[in-house]
């Protein structure tokens, strides 16, 4: 009776752990809010930057699976899904060779929780992207290519 009970907790404690991993996706939490005065001097000047409702985020986390990805082309806002499908309005879809950077749906959403702003900026910033509001800035995203999902 008590290997049963011990078995019982083992398995218990086993998809307990699984369905915590699952949750985050394949790769895990992917994104960091940092206080918005060292976005700067972590990550260096915003070199291109567009806006984007916080509204409409809202509904891409709605969308999306695990992750986000975005990027700016023509100076447009582009937001996906993993398979490249556009997640806003403006229908502007990258090519497959195009880098697409990516985030948690939890970290967007802790991002869009603790701010007041109406609107979000996605910033290039050399090499990197960072979304900012009034108050924080997200950054430490995967690129996509090469970590793809």
């Amino acid at each position: 009776m008590k290997n049963l009970v011990r078995v019982f907790f083992i398995i218990a404690a086993m998809l307990v752990i699984y369905s915590s991993a699952a949750a985050q996706g394949k790769l895990g939490v992917i994104g960091k809010i940092f206080p918005h005065e060292k976005a700067d001097a972590l990550f260096g000047k915003v070199t291109q930057s567009v806006q984007i409702s916080t509204d409409e985020l809202k509904g891409v986390i709605a969308k999306a699976k695990d992750y986000v990805f975005l990027t700016i082309k023509n100076n447009r806002a582009v937001v996906t899904n993993e398979k490249r499908e556009s997640l806003i309005g403006n229908r502007v879809v990258p090519t497959q060779d195009e880098t697409m950077h990516f985030f948690s749906k939890s970290k967007l959403t802790e991002l869009l929780q603790g701010t007041s702003s109406t609107s979000v900026s996605i910033e290039l910033r050399g090499a990197t992207l960072t979304l900012s509001t009034m108050e924080s800035t997200m950054d430490l995203m995967s690129a996509c290519p090469p970590v793809c999902l």
